[in-house]
């Protein structure tokens, strides 16, 4: 009977140990939202490189973004300068 008992009060600390470890360990990830506001001030606090563009028009634009980030290719830096005209 007390063998019976001891088993039983064994497993549930064990139970009662891997249910811990779960929760702990899953309070310990970082949710997505968090993770990517967290990439997001990381890149914006990088420092800044200009990059500059002669439009079709003949207008001459610069362009700055953080270090790191490939720069627009011309054609993009036309549409959205269009876009933003209108």
């Amino acid at each position: 009977m007390k063998k019976k008992i001891l088993i039983v009060i064994l497993f549930a600390i064990i139970v009662f140990l891997v249910l811990l470890f779960f929760v702990q360990k899953k309070k310990s990830a970082p949710l997505p939202g968090e993770k990517s506001a967290n990439a997001l001030e990381e890149i914006e606090a990088r420092p800044k490189a200009g990059y500059t563009y002669t439009l079709s028009t003949g207008e001459t634009i610069t362009i700055y973004l953080p270090e790191g980030i490939d720069p627009p290719p011309q054609n993009v830096v036309e549409k959205m300068y269009r876009e933003k005209k209108t």
